[in-house]
């Protein structure tokens, strides 16, 4: 039970050499409407991947509904947490949420759109669909980034920014 223990730590509370939680960090550093230009800020582009369990998640889907972001704008699919039938993380799609670029579960979405990661599957996962890129999995920069974004409405038509994230 120990290796198991042990195991089941080492992916859901990454540690560093002596036992401390240690969050990993990721090169999926993009910003939607960032000054760079590879992120514009244009509705139906981007798709934000949650699971209903995971708190961060709960963050992300929070701003959507608070800002009244449709799915139009930023499409989403709800994840289900199946680590028996997913092939790494416990994350996969439903017949009634299927990932629109077509995998079957997160790590294989992860592998489509950054060949060679290595890292933990996580969600929430801000995708955009136009280059197929991973743009963020990071809940608090998807969270700043929901709370700017107009989605090619004016500024004084979203207005509706949320305090302090």
């Amino acid at each position: 039970w120990k290796f198991v223990w042990k195991r089941m730590m080492a992916e859901l509370a990454p540690q560093d050499k002596t036992g401390s939680y240690k969050r990993p960090s990721y090169s999926f550093g993009g910003k939607i409407g960032g000054a760079d230009g590879r992120y514009p800020d244009e509705a139906g582009r981007y798709h934000l991947y949650v699971g209903n369990p995971c708190p961060w998640c709960h963050r992300a889907r929070l701003v959507l509904a608070l800002r009244s972001i449709t799915n139009d704008e930023i499409g989403m699919t709800q994840l289900v947490d199946d680590p028996v039938k997913a092939s790494r993380g416990g994350w996969i799609f439903s017949q009634t949420n299927r990932d629109p670029l077509g995998s079957t579960d997160l790590r294989e979405l992860y592998d489509k759109l950054s060949p060679g990661f290595t890292g933990r599957c996580t969600a929430p996962l801000l995708v955009d669909l136009k280059t197929r890129k991973i743009v963020s999995n990071e809940s608090s920069d998807i969270v700043r980034m929901l709370n700017s974004v107009h989605m090619g409405k004016k500024k004084q038509q979203r207005t509706d920014r949320i305090v302090s994230v």
